[in-house]
């Protein structure tokens, strides 16, 4: 029977050897490294840039906006202090805890008489009173302009908000190019926009029957 005896320092040159190549494999078998910090970074910035859109929608979206279901959320109606056709200033919360209002945005750059809901407002303003509310009306128009147009003939007011402030608090967009969408909110007493309709033609009717009964339940 033969043994071999192994002299200290080869074992040792032997034993580095093997350990090199397990390692060699180790690290050959692992994905390569410049692809891991792109998904450790990625995956995160994605997930931020959905958080940030998800609350910046709900924060800043339109009011006339449905929720998820495909119902409307309630919210506080901001308060509208504007000029009217008469140049008098008008305030909404006049009307808290004594009536309704329906607030139409409309297209400043036509005549009251122009706007198909807007004269059908004017027309129905009766049956609208008798049910205890109330229609306030804004554009983009400067109060002199309506005036001149004939808005004086509207027995409600048209409040003038030429810089779009107003516009912009309740979420009504204003588009550089092409046809402005009227918007119609409904406003309980207490001030919170119970619905809302945008009316796409522009020049898409009332449903007044709907109007009516809609206020009588908001009562």
């Amino acid at each position: 029977m033969m043994c071999f005896f192994t002299p200290p320092k080869l074992r040792f040159l032997l034993q580095s050897a093997m350990t090199e190549s397990h390692d060699q494999l180790i690290e050959e078998s692992r994905p390569p490294r410049s692809g891991l910090p792109k998904i450790v970074w990625v995956i995160p910035a994605a997930a931020v840039l959905i958080v940030s859109a998800i609350v910046i929608r709900s924060t800043y979206g339109p009011l006339w906006q449905k929720d998820g279901s495909g119902g409307f959320q309630p919210r506080p109606a901001p308060e509208i202090v504007l000029l009217d056709q008469s140049k008098e200033r008008h305030r909404t919360a006049r009307y808290l805890g004594r009536r309704s209002l329906i607030v139409l945005f409309f297209d400043g750059q036509k005549r009251p008489e122009d706007v198909r809901q807007l004269a059908m407002l004017r027309d129905a303003y009766p049956q609208i009173r008798d049910a205890n509310a109330e229609i306030v009306a804004v554009s983009g128009a400067p109060s002199e302009t309506m005036a001149q147009w004939g808005g004086g003939s509207i027995p409600f007011p048209i409040l003038a908000d030429v810089d779009y402030a107003v516009h912009k608090q309740w979420g009504v967009t204003v588009p550089e190019t092409g046809p402005f969408m009227p918007v119609m909110f409904l406003v309980d007493i207490r001030g919170v926009i119970r619905d809302s309709q945008e009316f796409d033609p522009p020049d898409s009717p009332l449903d007044l029957p709907q109007l009516l009964d809609q206020l009588a339940r908001l009562q």
